[in-house]
């Protein structure tokens, strides 16, 4: 399903971007004009539906920076490079990429790279260069000391090899440097496709885990008998999750805390009725004892998400 490095590189699931103002002044520019006539093509079109085509259902998304001092930046490259990616120092991740030659070359190509180099940015490594792979392809290059072909052995395979990963090398020349080896693959990466394999979301859902989200209804009222319902869906997609876990925390007539775990059904929906009541909590400080009254709160989990808990009172 895919190949992926060892811990998460963004926090929240979340990649803050910048389009370096460069990338659009000089596709706009007389000079790019008068040296290719008839282009109309801006490569920050190409950026934009690239992030759109990521955001479709990837459990990271791509957002618009917000002051963010670690962030991903798009910049131009030199002449001749397809596509690079590299963290800096400064916090700052860099996609370099040669906008010239994605003018020249097949749209869905050019947009095809610019996907495979977002994957590298948020951590997915090159599903030809699992430890794995002898199995399903085979080379007619050298590759011990290539770094986009040589074995990596420090990463994480995840599920079954994935040859139509947006992240695997499609065959060039003559005789091809990949080859399939009988009974490995059927077809490679995604020439045709600019968008993320199943396998490619299936790895990302393992590094970044969607979190879960909970709405409730009606409003919580203390003290009064309710029947409350709960959806449970995939930050993700939005769609429902079946099987969700709902512990609710509750107070006792006394204030004490008592629990209570249901399940959503197979839509992520949930009903229970409930009679809310703060919890009270003592803290000894020294000689000093402290009471507070907490909320009531569901946590919400279920394997392959990110739990979450929220209250459903207003803190006291």
């Amino acid at each position: 399903m895919g190949f992926v490095v060892n811990a998460p590189l963004w926090r929240d699931a979340t990649v803050p971007f910048e389009i370096d103002p460069e990338i659009r002044d000089f596709y706009t520019s007389t000079a790019f004009a008068a040296a290719n006539p008839g282009v109309t093509v801006e490569s920050t079109r190409m950026i934009e539906q690239a992030i759109a085509n990521w955001n479709e259902g990837a459990s990271i998304k791509l957002r618009p920076r917000q002051g963010e001092s670690h962030y991903l930046k798009f910049k131009r490259g030199p002449k001749g490079n397809g596509g690079q990616t590299r963290a800096t120092n400064s916090g700052e991740a860099e996609i370099t990429f040669d906008y010239e030659w994605s003018l020249g070359a097949n749209w869905t190509i050019a947009l095809r790279a610019m996907m495979h180099e977002i994957g590298h940015a948020v951590g997915l490594i090159h599903e030809h260069q699992r430890p794995d792979r002898e199995q399903f392809i085979g080379f007619n290059v050298p590759t011990a000391n290539n770094g986009n072909l040589q074995l990596i052995t420090n990463g994480r395979p995840v599920g079954a090899y994935d040859c139509h990963s947006i992240m695997h090398y499609i065959p060039r020349g003559q005789p091809p440097d990949i080859f399939s080896k009988p009974g490995g693959c059927t077809g490679f990466g995604r020439l045709n496709d600019p968008h993320l394999s199943a396998g490619d979301f299936a790895a990302l859902r393992y590094l970044y885990p969607p979190r879960l989200v909970v709405d409730v209804s009606p409003i919580g009222v203390p003290s009064q008998a309710r029947t409350y319902n709960f959806r449970v869906t995939s930050a993700d997609n939005g769609q429902g999750v079946a099987g969700a876990s709902l512990k609710l925390s509750n107070g006792s007539t006394n204030m004490t805390s008592q629990s209570t775990t249901f399940v959503a059904d197979g839509q992520g929906y949930a009903s229970q009725a409930l009679t809310l009541r703060y919890i009270r909590r003592t803290t000894v400080r020294g000689r000093q004892r402290e009471v507070e009254l907490v909320a009531p709160s569901i946590e919400v989990s279920k394997s392959g998400f990110t739990s979450i808990s929220i209250p459903l009172l207003v803190e006291m």
